[in-house]
């Protein structure tokens, strides 16, 4: 993941933006540890910063916030486009340059080249904020199933917007007041149903929604992907017999899994002993990246997954690291959790857990020490 974050003060009152843009850096630092990056417009409205996490095109032609190569766009991005190479190639055919090889600067040519629409044709995990000069206009944008944050706050006639709720907060010169309606659905539900936060004056860009600010803020909303909608207008399919099922099925699995697996860093597993995780390591294509392992972790309980995983990874010819953690180690990341939580939820602390093993084996694989 990565930490995006950026100040449209569309009615020019001075404020310190590259400041606050700093701090905020600084508190998502967690999101993007390999490199930062400020951008500020000519025209002193805008500021944009980025917190980069590399997994494609690692080089510092790929760094953000990412300024085209006419210089009228400028876009700050968190996430990954699964099908950029594919994208990138019809661009190519209609003699668009590109100056990296990052699914970044995809998203940039494609919004040139097909306008707002080109949403639809992106494939992935993403929430990206783009700066057309040319139209004086601000883009939020997140990805269809909501998978990467993305927050805003309009106050004092100045837009905030950021990959954390706590970045929008740490801002001195505003306050905010708790939402008693999202407190109750917190308690009620162990969660807050978006676009609404824990508080009265930040939203969520809504899932599968585009958000466009003129230049006197004016907004414009864009719903390009609804779940329900998909769904409810889905062609019905028939099939002969269950095999034909299950073939479908398994390509679908596989297609996915395979758009997944694009990365220029190592892969890991998250192992369980459950279907999902050995259904996705088996429809993995591991000829075409072979930096591949699994990771597993062992509790002190009766009950351990680490013995049918250690069997799926054996079958599945992969790499396989079995982590035991004790208790003292699990009250100490509990801690740990609440501290990096941003939006309150009562899920999440089983894949912090084993995120924090893999990224912790991951740098000891390659001699980086601990950077927890």
């Amino acid at each position: 993941m990565c930490g995006i974050s950026g100040i449209y003060n569309y009615l020019e009152k001075p404020i310190s933006k590259n400041n606050i843009i700093k701090k905020i850096i600084k508190i998502q630092h967690k999101r993007g540890p390999d490199d930062n990056g400020i951008w500020e417009s000519n025209c002193n409205k805008l500021c944009f910063g980025h917190n980069r996490l590399s997994i494609i095109d690692l080089s510092s032609r790929a760094r953000q916030p990412f300024v085209s190569i006419d210089e009228q766009y400028t876009i700050t991005f968190n996430g990954e486009i699964y099908n950029y190479k594919e994208l990138k190639k019809e661009l190519i055919k209609e003699n668009v340059k590109f100056k990296s090889e990052s699914d970044t600067e995809v998203i940039i040519e494609s919004y040139k080249h097909w306008g707002i629409q080109f949403v639809k044709k992106l494939r992935g995990m993403f929430a990206f904020a783009i700066w057309d000069n040319i139209k004086k206009e601000l883009i939020l944008a997140r990805d269809p199933f909501g998978i990467k944050p993305l927050y805003f706050s309009k106050k004092n006639n100045i837009l905030f917007f950021a990959s954390q709720v706590k970045s929008i907060l740490s801002i001195e010169s505003l306050s905010f007041e708790k939402s008693g309606k999202s407190v109750l659905d917190y308690y009620l539900w162990g969660n807050i149903k978006e676009p609404f936060t824990l508080y009265k004056d930040i939203s969520s860009i809504s899932r599968g929604t585009v958000k466009i600010f003129d230049s006197k803020c004016n907004e414009t909303t864009y719903e390009y992907a609804s779940l329900k909608e998909t769904i409810i207008k889905s062609e019905k399919n028939y099939f002969k017999n269950k095999t034909e099922l299950n073939e479908k099925l398994s390509y679908l699995i596989k297609d996915t899994v395979n758009y997944h697996q694009i990365s220029d860093v190592p892969v890991t597993f998250l192992l369980s002993s459950g279907i999902d995780s050995n259904v996705l390591l088996a429809a993995s294509k591991k000829e075409q990246n072979t930096n591949y392992n699994s990771l597993t972790l062992d509790f002190s309980e009766k009950l351990k997954e680490s013995p049918l995983a250690e069997i799926g990874s054996k079958l599945n010819k992969i790499d396989h690291i079995i982590e035991k953690i004790d208790d003292n180690q699990i009250t100490e990341l509990i801690l740990k959790y609440f501290e990096f939580m941003d939006m309150p939820t009562n899920d999440g602390l089983n894949n912090y857990v084993v995120s924090y093993f893999a990224k912790k084996k991951w740098f000891q694989s390659f001699n980086f020490g601990d950077r927890r």
